[in-house]
C-alpha cells in the first residue's frame, strides 16, 4: 500500500485538483449561460418591477466569480472568457478584471485588464435599469482597481489610468490617457485638458473681433496714404511730414495714425 502511494498518490492528487477545477469551470459556465437560453444579452431600459429586469437579476446570482481568480494573470484566463460569451480579442492579459455582462463585452487585441478592474454593462437609477454595449479598443489599458460604466466605447491604444472612473456613454479617441474619477482625458504634461468655459470662449470671440477690425483700419490707411503717396511720387509711408499753412504757426508737423485709437493726430517736430 505504501509502495502505491508513493507511485500514483502525488500525480493523482494533483490530477484531482485539476479535474475538479474544470468540473467547477464548465458548470459554472454552463449554469450562467443556461439562465439567459445560451442568448446573447442587449441593451435595455426598463423599471426594476419588470420581468426583464428579474431575469437579468437572476443572471448576476448565478455568475459565479471565485473560480475564476485561478485563472488570473494565465493565457486560460482568454479562454473562459469566450465559453462565457465575451468577445476577445487575441493575446490577452487579465490581471483580475470582473464583468457582471460578460456577452455585452467587446475587447480588442492585444489588451491589458488591471487587478480588480471593472467592466460593468448596467446601472441602476431612479428606479429605472439601464444597460448597453462595452467596448475596448485594440492595445487599450484598463489600469488597477478602475471601472468602466456602460456605453463605453474606446478606441485603439487608450490608457485608463488606475482608480478611474470611465463614465457612462464616454468615447475615448485613440491615443490617450485618461485619469480620475470621473476619468478626464490628460496630455502628455500630466494637465487634464479642460475644455474652455463659456466666458474664456467670449473673452477669446472678443479679443479676436478686436484684432480683425485694428488690422481692417491699418490697412486701409495705409492703403489709402499709399496711393496718395504714389501720385506725389513719394514713398508710402505711415508718417509724413507736411508744411503748416501761412495761417497757422511756423514750422512742419508730423501726422502719424494710431491704429488702436482709429484716427490721425499732429505733434510739432523740432
Amino acid at each position: 500500500m505504501t509502495s502505491f502511494y508513493s507511485d500514483i498518490g502525488v500525480s493523482s492528487y494533483a490530477l484531482g485538483i485539476i479535474a475538479a477545477l474544470l468540473f467547477t469551470t464548465l458548470y459554472s459556465i454552463l449554469e450562467e449561460r443556461i439562465s439567459f437560453g445560451f442568448r446573447r444579452l442587449r441593451p435595455q431600459f426598463c423599471s426594476i418591477y419588470e420581468p426583464y429586469f428579474w431575469r437579468h437579476e437572476r443572471l448576476w446570482k448565478l455568475s459565479g466569480t471565485g473560480y475564476l481568480q485561478i485563472y488570473n494573470g494565465t493565457p486560460f484566463k482568454s479562454i473562459v472568457w469566450r465559453l462565457l460569451g465575451v468577445r476577445v480579442g487575441k493575446k490577452l492579459f487579465d490581471d483580475g478584471a470582473a464583468m457582471p455582462e460578460k456577452t455585452m463585452v467587446t475587447i480588442g487585441d492585444y489588451c491589458t485588464l488591471g487587478a480588480q478592474s471593472t467592466i460593468q454593462c448596467h446601472s441602476l437609477e431612479d428606479g429605472g435599469f439601464k444597460s448597453d454595449y462595452v467596448v475596448i479598443g485594440s492595445g487599450s489599458t484598463i489600469g488597477a482597481n478602475s471601472y468602466v460604466h456602460y456605453g463605453v466605447v474606446m478606441g485603439e491604444r487608450v490608457v485608463v489610468e488606475a482608480d478611474a472612473f470611465l463614465m457612462k456613454g464616454e468615447q475615448p479617441g485613440a491615443d490617450t490617457r485618461w485619469q480620475g474619477n470621473p476619468a478626464r482625458e490628460i496630455s502628455e504634461a500630466g494637465d487634464p485638458a479642460v475644455p474652455p468655459t463659456r466666458r474664456q470662449i467670449r473673452e477669446l470671440a472678443r479679443r479676436g473681433a478686436r484684432e480683425a477690425r485694428q488690422a481692417a483700419r491699418q490697412a486701409a490707411w495705409q492703403t489709402r496714404h499709399g496711393r496718395h503717396a504714389k501720385r506725389r511720387g513719394a514713398h508710402p509711408a505711415n508718417s509724413c511730414s507736411t508744411p503748416r499753412s501761412s495761417s497757422g504757426s511756423g514750422g512742419p508737423h508730423q501726422e502719424t495714425y494710431d491704429p488702436t485709437r482709429g484716427h490721425r493726430w499732429r505733434r510739432r517736430s523740432s
